[in-house]
């Protein structure tokens, strides 16, 4: 009798592993909108599963998302001056509210480059220089602003 209650406990125990193994590996698709804490969609934000920032999305206009990901994966939600979020994925969801709350301390050192390609100063590469709020807000000699800024920093061509 006690080798039978061995094999019935590891039948058991094989059955329950290969239901959850199923789970695991089962892919479905969740959406819903992003929103700050006013309740204002937010449009742009990364959508993507942790530790797989390849498979990721942008929020459209209306904040919205769509996104297939696999049972367990922590599905990231960032901002750039937000607080990121994370959620698990466990079932399919057509109505999640993500609600980012802003982080005001991550704002101190943002460079934009390019073409409006936001990244932090510490991982550029190539010369950065500033240009203080003050030196833009004094009035140019010239009739337009841009040309009159071309001089204030080296390398700078305003158009």
């Amino acid at each position: 009798m006690h080798i039978k209650q061995i094999i019935y406990l590891i039948s058991l125990c094989l059955s329950l592993s290969t239901i959850t193994l199923a789970q695991q590996a089962k892919e479905f698709t969740i959406s819903g909108t992003v929103v700050d804490k006013d309740q204002q969609s937010m449009p742009g934000v990364s959508v993507y599963i942790k530790d797989k920032p390849s498979k990721g999305v942008v929020t459209d206009n209306d904040g919205k998302f769509k996104l297939k990901v696999n049972y367990g994966d922590k599905v990231v939600f960032s901002f750039i001056g937000f607080i990121p979020t994370e959620h698990l994925a466990i079932e399919p969801k057509a109505d999640l509210v993500i609600t980012l709350l802003e982080d005001s301390k991550s704002l101190d050192e943002v460079v934009v480059v390019g073409l409006g390609n936001v990244q932090r100063k510490i991982s550029s590469v190539g010369a950065i220089t500033t240009v203080k709020a003050k030196d833009l807000q004094t009035p140019a000699p010239l009739h337009q602003q841009s040309p009159g800024r071309q001089g204030c920093r080296c390398h700078l061509h305003a158009e």
